[in-house]
Parts: C-alpha cells; sequence; structure tokens
C-alpha cells in the first residue's frame, strides 16, 4: 500500500535560508526531473518535490511561480494522494490560508530577521515588503520553530525518511 504523502512548508523571514534549503534538499536527493501541475512548477524523484522554479537567480524558488498558483492546490493535492508524494515548499505562495486548507502542510518556521542574508545576496527589497513578511510569518501557525536553516534542513529529512 502505498504511503499517504506528506506536506512541509518552510517559512521565515526574507533571508532566513529558506530557499537555500529547497536547493540543498534539491541536490541530496537529485530531484532532477523538472515537473509541473498546473501553474506550480517543481523538481522531482520518485516521491519526493519540491515546489518552485530553482534556476540559480538571487530569487529563487517559489518568487518564481505565479502568484495565482493558488488555483492549482486542489491539483495538486489530487497528485501528492495519487503517487504518495513527499512535498516540500517555502514562502510567500504559500503562506495562505488556501495552501493550508487544502494541502494541510507541516509548519517549520526558521527564527532570525534575515539581515545577513539579504545583505549577502545584494537584496533590494524594500521595507514595506520585508515588514509585511514578517507579518505574515508572525501570524502563520507553526509545527516546529528552528534556529536555523541548517536545522531545518535536518528536519526535513528526518520527516522526508519517515523518521517523523
Amino acid at each position: 500500500m502505498k504511503k499517504p504523502g506528506k506536506t512541509i512548508l518552510v517559512i521565515g523571514n526574507c533571508g532566513v535560508g529558506k530557499t537555500w534549503v529547497m536547493k540543498q534538499l534539491i541536490s541530496e536527493y537529485k530531484l532532477s526531473t523538472i515537473a509541473q501541475c498546473g501553474k506550480i512548477k517543481m523538481r522531482a524523484k520518485g516521491t519526493t518535490a519540491v515546489l518552485g522554479k530553482y534556476i540559480g537567480d538571487t530569487y529563487d524558488g517559489s518568487d518564481k511561480l505565479s502568484m495565482s498558483v493558488a488555483t492549482d492546490f486542489i491539483n495538486l493535492k489530487y497528485a501528492q494522494k495519487e503517487f504518495g508524494l513527499d512535498v516540500v515548499c517555502e514562502g510567500d505562495r504559500f503562506m495562505n490560508q488556501t495552501f493550508v486548507n487544502v494541502l494541510q502542510p507541516y509548519v517549520i518556521k526558521i527564527e532570525g530577521n534575515g539581515e545577513q542574508g539579504r545583505q549577502e545576496r545584494g537584496s533590494n527589497q524594500s521595507e514595506r515588503h520585508l515588514k509585511a513578511i514578517r507579518t505574515r510569518v508572525g501570524n502563520m501557525a507553526t509545527d516546529k520553530v528552528v534556529k536555523d536553516s541548517e536545522t531545518a534542513l535536518e528536519h526535513i529529512k528526518t520527516i522526508i525518511n519517515g523518521k517523523s
């Protein structure tokens, strides 16, 4: 019998390392297949998928997806059930009630203000944008709060590997 797929959502302030976590998962799990479910693009292999478009840009991952991806969340849920897919994602496109209601994610929050990460990538995000994200992150219910992106990565791997 096929195991039910899990949904893991990583949230945190801009620059805390959410995209880094996804890139590490893509590399470590060799998620080389580029797949799509409606407007939702992903990297996948076997029963693991990382949502987003990862092409090596400064703002990668979910930032490369259309803001209208919510229209395809139900289709993603059907695909997840059909294939027993573990779905991992991060960021603003998935921090909404529609995503939570449909995919019922396990939410991991990476602590920190993200200032160092933003400086390292040369971010030019406005204070207004940063404040909006801080507010959304602060209002989101979480299942696990971790101190940094490395801890988030290890926790996700434990979940995916069925040890949690």
